[in-house]
Formats: C-alpha cells, sequence, structure tokens
C-alpha cells in the first residue's frame, strides 16, 4: 500500500534521482516551502520571540545552575537554541531519561552536554513548564544518582568530586589531564 507520493508535471519533474525527498536538494517544492516559512516566521515576529524567550531560559537556567552546579554549568547559546553541561555522563543520562518521565524529549550532545531545540512557537509560559520539569527531573536524578549532595556547597561525596570541587571549574579539564597521567589504564598502549 503506498501511503505518500509526489505528483509532477512536466515543469517540475525530478530530472535527478533522489531529489525529491531531500531537505537541502533545492527542487521547486522546497523552494516555496521554504519562502512560505520565511513568511509565517517575519509575521509572527519568530525570531523576535526565540531571542527574548532565549534570554528568559537562560536566567532560569543561571538560577538552576546555583541551585543544581552538578547539573547544569555553562549555559550557552543564542535564542532558544541553548545548551548546558552536567557534571558527567552518567547525572547526563539519567537526567534525560527522567525529564522524559516529566514529558520533556530534551537530548543530550556530545559527552556530558544537554541541548534545547524547542519550536519558534516556545514561549515563556513554555519555558517555565520545561525548567519546573527539568528541576524535578534534577531531584529525581541525585536521588538515583546513589551520591549525597550537600546542600550547603554542593558537593558529591566521593573523593574525585571531592577533589573536583575544590579546585575551580575553570581547571578541571586540566586536572582530569593530570589524573589520566597518573593512571595507567587511561593511557593507549
Amino acid at each position: 500500500m503506498l501511503s505518500s507520493g509526489f505528483y509532477h508535471n512536466e515543469d517540475t519533474k525530478m530530472t535527478v534521482p533522489f531529489r525529491h525527498h531531500g531537505t537541502f536538494f533545492g527542487d521547486p517544492v522546497r523552494a516555496i516551502i521554504t519562502a512560505s516559512q520565511n513568511e509565517v516566521i517575519a509575521e509572527d515576529k519568530l525570531s523576535q520571540l526565540a531571542a527574548e524567550t532565549g534570554e528568559y531560559v537562560k536566567t532560569k537556567l543561571g538560577e538552576l545552575a546555583k541551585k543544581h552546579p552538578q547539573f547544569v554549568s555553562n549555559v550557552r547559546g543564542k535564542g532558544t537554541y541553548l545548551a548546558f553541561d552536567v557534571e558527567t555522563t552518567d547525572l547526563r543520562n539519567s537526567l534525560i531519561s527522567h525529564l522524559k518521565a516529566q514529558g520533556v524529549n530534551q537530548g543530550g550532545c556530545g559527552v556530558r552536554t544537554m541541548r534545547l531545540r524547542p519550536t519558534l512557537y516556545f514561549e515563556k509560559k513554555h519555558a517555565d513548564i520545561y525548567i519546573d520539569a527539568l528541576d524535578k527531573a534534577i531531584e529525581a536524578a541525585k536521588k538515583e544518582s546513589g551520591y549525597i549532595f550537600y546542600e550547603e556547597d554542593c558537593s558529591f561525596i566521593n573523593p574525585i568530586q571531592e577533589a573536583l570541587h575544590k579546585r575551580s571549574i575553570e581547571h578541571r579539564d586540566e586536572f582530569w589531564a593530570e589524573q589520566a597521567e597518573n593512571i595507567h589504564w587511561f593511557k593507549k598502549p
């Protein structure tokens, strides 16, 4: 059974195979769709909305970073295309899982980064829902992690994490490089 298809007249008929399903191939249909999307973006002032909402989300993520520095740090991005780092890959993956339980589908990126890529219609009211869900997911991930977090200084009770906490965040990469040199199983044979 055919579930979909494209119909063309002689003017829009494809002459090169595999061009009718790609996003960036530049066939006439995609050009028309892109032009229409650009009109909607301009009419609905979606670029301005993304800039305003993005700043709001960055501020809220900054507040969460003060409350949960192991789960939200290095907040960055432009508009609503934002990212932040989580202390470890395991904590990041746990956070992703708990966010899904809260109804938020947010992906990881790289080793320990979380990225946010919402729709252009993402508003402050949606940001508040997201931040609330993120805060709840962080609390659940903390409980699940097996680590005990001090509320006073937000450090782990774990020798490596405690050593990391004593060093400033600017020196963490340097610290791990030093540790890798001292631990034989980190070295390539």
